[in-house]
């Protein structure tokens, strides 16, 4: 059996052809979900966004924010995967340089006690 033909000139469901009252649908984007972090402690803006740099970085080290949750002009899902493409790039410099202190950290200790 096929699904019924939709009029294409009125927003339908693909699932049942049933017409989709947009004057309901929610705007997303608009209202930072922000709720999973302490928020408070983190720079954020007026409206509560967080506050990144270029990498992405918020003012807590270690944390990355990307798409709706960052301060931007414009909030779009091409913005948010070249945010993430950054951030993921970004991520992974953080985490070998921290292995890389670690790693002298660790030498050094050890010389330390070894000599010491």
């Amino acid at each position: 059996m096929q699904p019924p033909r939709c009029n294409a000139a009125r927003p339908r469901s693909a699932v049942r052809c049933a017409t989709v009252d947009t004057s309901r649908a929610p705007i997303i984007g608009f209202t930072p979900n922000t709720y999973l972090v302490a928020s408070e402690h983190i720079e954020h803006d007026a409206a509560g966004y967080f506050v990144t740099n270029g990498r992405m970085e918020t003012s807590a080290p270690g944390l990355f924010a990307v798409g709706d949750v960052r301060s931007q002009l414009v909030r779009q899902i091409t913005t948010a995967v070249g945010d993430a493409t950054t951030a993921a790039i970004a991520v992974e410099r953080y985490i070998t340089e921290l292995k890389q202190q670690r790693a002298v950290a660790g030498v050094s200790a050890e010389l330390y006690h070894k000599y010491i």
